[in-house]
């Protein structure tokens, strides 16, 4: 394992490639976190957030992004709305997707301006329109050929300002081409540079916040920089935690969501579309979990539930973030 670390670092060095955050010394950044706007409202709140959708769907069903308009993930998610009422989702779209296939073969491509992928964006802009629907970008491709070395699917753990700022520019120009209100982005597999450059390039491409830290990853790689139950400003880049793994048992996910509420955060359970082996894809059986964890808070908490998008409660906390030019970009 130390000699690999050592060959990647060698590679990075080489390629002269920005760092992953939590790799080398880092640079002092004002972090605030925001507990009172969330405090004092007395409530739960509460959101669903979904990583990789795009237009794309396998025969077999075994990759689905969300590209079966009458069945598969999007016809169980329309299900799901149905049988909790106040339940919004944030669904994160990647707009340009390029998915690595076997060495040599190219990437599966699909991106949401193809003429031939109308339909799956109207349907995906009618549950946008309706307002219980967040559509947030998820950055450009979903892959990096940045550092061959390392995985490839954490798209700007090794961009620079510059190359960071053309594919976000890129991102939001196909989003608002697509007709799609812009509100917020996350980096596809947590992946952030040391420098941060891209919370500047996020805000200054017009975000309302980033959906850029777990437990451990992104913002939190390597060790905690930002609050995992509250929004935080780091940078002047307002940061919304996930916080709940849906590949966790039963009482682990309730407890953890308990926690949150105690302390009036915000509970973020966080899933996946079908297609990267994650344990929290949403097959039947981890949906059914989703299906079972909201039923329980339901139950223990009943009308003090606030069901938000991610951008629902950027809009809670927005006054209280200040502009600040990020650190080291």
């Amino acid at each position: 394992m130390a000699a690999l670390a050592f060959c990647k670092r060698s590679y990075l060095r080489l390629r002269k490639l920005p760092e992953p955050l939590g790799w080398g010394p880092e640079i002092s950044v004002p972090v605030r976190v925001l507990r009172a706007p969330l405090r004092r409202r007395n409530r739960v709140l509460l959101n669903v957030n979904i990583d990789d959708f795009a237009p794309y769907s396998s025969a077999n069903g075994k990759l689905d992004l969300g590209g079966d308009l009458h069945g598969g993930l999007a016809a169980e998610l329309k299900r799901l709305l149905e049988d909790f009422p106040a339940l919004r989702l944030t669904l994160f779209v990647i707009p340009d997707l390029q998915i690595a296939r076997k060495p040599f073969a190219g990437p599966l491509r699909a991106g949401i301006l193809e003429p031939h992928n109308a339909a799956w964006l109207d349907s995906y802009r009618h549950w946008s329109s309706q307002g219980r629907v967040e559509l947030a970008v998820h950055g450009l491709h979903h892959r990096q050929a940045d550092n061959l070395l390392f995985q490839r699917h954490v798209e700007f753990a090794f961009k620079p300002y510059a190359a960071a700022k053309q594919a976000v520019n890129r991102a939001v120009q196909m989003f608002t081409q697509a007709g799609l209100p812009l509100t917020g982005f996350r980096p596809p597999g947590w992946g952030i540079n040391g420098d941060l450059c891209l919370l500047q390039v996020v805000r200054e491409a017009g975000f309302a916040y980033l959906a850029g830290s777990s437990l451990d990853g992104g913002l939190n790689q390597g060790r905690q920089r930002v609050s995992n139950y509250y929004p935080s400003t780091i940078a002047g880049m307002l940061n919304l935690p996930q916080n709940v793994l849906l590949d966790w048992p039963k009482s682990r996910l309730l407890g953890q969501a308990e926690r949150i509420a105690r302390a009036r955060g915000m509970i973020s359970i966080k899933a996946h579309t079908r297609w990267n082996g994650s344990p929290n894809e949403l097959t039947g059986p981890v949906l059914a979990k989703l299906r079972w964890l909201l039923a329980a808070i339901v139950g223990r908490y009943g009308d003090r539930i606030q069901y938000a998008t991610l951008y629902d409660i950027a809009m809670m906390v927005g006054s209280h973030v200040q502009p600040q030019l990020a650190a080291g970009a």
